[in-house]
């Protein structure tokens, strides 16, 4: 659901549907990928970072590790 919801720009709707998806299944990459992009288009970048570490501390996730790469290199 929350993928329609980006797809339909309703950002703040899709980012309660990731948040409720990560309550309910912390480790899920996907839903913590996308708060982590939302979180960077709303320029959080401290949140950002956290939800990829997230990933990362329970998968390899290519994805993830080069956007983190990138926003510790910009701070």
């Amino acid at each position: 659901m929350g993928v329609l919801q980006v797809m339909k720009k309703d950002y703040p709707g899709a980012r309660k549907q990731f948040l409720k998806t990560v309550f309910l299944s912390p480790g899920h990459s996907e839903a913590l990928f996308y708060l982590a992009r939302l979180s960077l288009a709303a320029g959080d970048k401290a949140a950002a970072a956290e939800y990829l570490k997230q990933i990362l501390a329970v998968e390899q996730h290519p994805e993830a590790r080069a956007l983190l790469g990138k926003i510790e290199q910009d701070s």
